[in-house]
């Protein structure tokens, strides 16, 4: 969508038009959820932080300046819904029983081979291991299809920093999980 598309769809949904709105925010609710997914690790909390982003973003419309894209807008508020929530786990964490029913297991299918099962497992658990900044630079580029200004810009970074962490997280990625991560995603 063009920035002046996007703009003109912003002012109509904040003169009230609900349609500009589901316009504006549906086609990123995707996006947004594999960015909290592969932030938070969990896809019932990214269901629930795409949930609350896009609560907190018809909220906010208001105060949304147009300086940014709609989906770094919409980012950074399930980037902030993620941070919030590691740190309350992080307060209140139980200990996990490992007998506990894996939801991701089914939502994957009967048709899943257990070699890619493995391997999104690995990839999941890899992600999560990086250093928080590295994963948040990575996701955000990688995963959110973001542009390096802008993942700098969520992060209050420079660009060149944000960069340098997403290849960092890229390279830690593949020397962890050898040829087994070589997807397109990862060779850019």
């Amino acid at each position: 969508m063009s920035d002046a598309a996007e703009a003109e769809l912003l002012a109509r949904a904040r003169a009230g038009d609900r349609a500009a709105l589901d316009a504006l925010l549906e086609p990123r609710r995707e996006q947004v959820r594999r960015l909290a997914a592969a932030l938070g690790g969990d896809e019932t909390a990214a269901d629930d932080v795409v949930q609350e982003t896009f609560r907190i973003a018809c909220a906010e419309l208001q105060r949304f300046d147009g300086r940014s894209r709609a989906s770094t807008w919409l980012c950074g508020i399930a980037l902030n819904l993620v941070r919030r929530g590691k740190r309350d786990q992080a307060r209140h964490a139980l200990p996990t029983d490992p007998t506990t029913f894996d939801a991701r297991a089914v939502r994957r299918g009967v048709l899943t081979s257990v070699i890619r099962r493995e391997l999104v497992e690995r990839l999941d658990d890899a992600i999560g291991r990086l250093p928080t900044s590295f994963r948040e630079a990575f996701v955000l580029h990688h995963l959110g299809g973001l542009e390096w200004e802008e993942v700098g810009r969520l992060l209050e970074v420079a660009p060149g920093t944000a960069r340098v962490r997403g290849h960092r997280a890229r390279a830690l990625l593949k020397s962890t999980l050898g040829p087994a991560v070589e997807h397109d995603w990862l060779k850019t």
